[in-house]
């Protein structure tokens, strides 16, 4: 009787538990709150601030006025909706809701990222939900090349097949395929940024200073802000080649029946040829003059390297050959170069082109700045 007991209350657990994962709807549902724990989408990391470009889960909980949690509402009860357009949603194959920030850092600076929810039952009452963008750990300017692909591995000869009466002699074993080649590292990036100071337009939750360091991307017409702490890398570095395919080892010859003679082993495969490294690219940099850009930034500019060889543990005359051959024209990449250019404010970022953008922000220095804001 006990047992019969134990498994009624697990059975009846199970099909609570597979109620409860079915969306509840919000038709006859008093909403007192609606909360959004927002997930970022790579790594389901719990996020309170947002950085623009980046998509999220959105984690969506309404608490009823009997301060009850509903934790998996139906969705389509409730409505999306970014006043400023800001925000967009979407869902997945699973149902979860995707929140999609506006990839526009100066739009960030002038205004909120701003998603109103409602439920369609009653639109009288509105849920607002405002985030800050994460203005200390923004993501580093990365134009490296691409790494090259590992070249495929040969395939190993098979067997020979063993002799019999009607056929004494053993066969050889097949021969061993050739490793592949490793691709090539891609070329890094040139890259042409203008710098400077631009002084904040408004006082910024979560964010100390009055003023950020702007680049402008001027091939992509791209603007990106940092906070000045020094530790942002602009990396043009070309690719790693990809490492040689290992070759195919030759099959061993099958034996001979009753002294016949064995077969002949199989011939081992060459190893395939590493991919070289990618030529970094250079990086060209127009700034006010004393703007301190190693202070603030690390300049990365190496070539990549060229793939790994895969060495044989034979040392023979043969082998000595091929690696010499396989390795005549295989290198690294070269590195590339700095360019930096003093000039006046007033010809930098000419070539930008955003609406929220305001000259008078550009500052060629932080001296006295104030705190005050438009």
């Amino acid at each position: 009787m006990k047992y019969k007991v134990i498994i009624i209350f697990i059975f009846l657990s199970m099909i609570f538990a597979l109620i409860s994962c079915f969306p509840v709807s919000l038709k006859k549902i008093s909403i007192s709150k609606i909360e959004i724990q927002l997930l970022e989408k790579n790594n389901l990391e719990k996020k309170e601030v947002i950085i623009p470009g980046i998509k999220y889960y959105a984690v969506i909980t309404i608490i009823t006025n009997d301060e009850k949690k509903i934790r998996n509402p139906y969705l389509d009860d409730l409505i999306f909706f970014s006043p400023n357009s800001s925000i967009k949603y979407s869902f997945d194959v699973l149902g979860n809701v995707i929140l999609s920030f506006k990839n526009d850092y100066l739009f960030a600076l002038y205004e909120d990222y701003t998603l109103i929810l409602k439920s369609k039952y009653n639109q009288s009452n509105e849920y607002k939900f405002v985030w800050s963008v994460d203005w200390y750990n923004l993501p580093h300017l990365i134009f490296k090349g691409k790494d090259g692909l590992d070249g495929f591995h040969g395939t190993d000869g098979s067997k020979g097949e063993d002799g019999t009466s009607s056929s004494p002699n053993g066969k050889n074993g097949e021969n061993g395929s050739d490793g592949g080649d490793g691709e090539d590292g891609e070329n890094g990036q040139d890259v042409f940024l203008d710098m400077a100071y631009y002084r904040l337009p408004r006082k910024i939750s979560g964010y100390n200073n009055d003023y950020l360091i702007i680049v402008s991307d001027v091939l992509s017409d791209k603007i990106y802000f940092f906070a000045p702490t020094g530790n942002i890398n602009i990396d043009t570095s070309g690719g790693d080649g990809g490492d040689a395919g290992a070759p195919g080892k030759g099959g061993s010859g099958g034996k001979g029946y009753n002294g016949s003679p064995d077969g002949l082993n199989g011939i081992d495969g060459k190893p395939g040829k590493p991919g070289n490294g990618g030529k970094a690219g250079d990086i060209h940099i127009r700034c006010p003059e004393n703007f301190p850009i190693f202070q603030y930034f690390n300049l990365i500019i190496e070539g990549g390297k060229a793939g790994a060889y895969f060495f044989v543990n034979i040392l023979s005359a043969i082998v000595n050959t091929i690696f010499d051959e396989i390795s005549k024209n295989v290198h690294d990449g070269q590195n590339g170069k700095i360019y930096i250019t003093v000039d006046f404010i007033d010809n930098l970022f000419n070539s930008v082109n955003n609406k929220y953008f305001n000259r008078s922000n550009l500052l060629e220095k932080i001296e006295n700045i104030g705190e005050y804001y438009d």
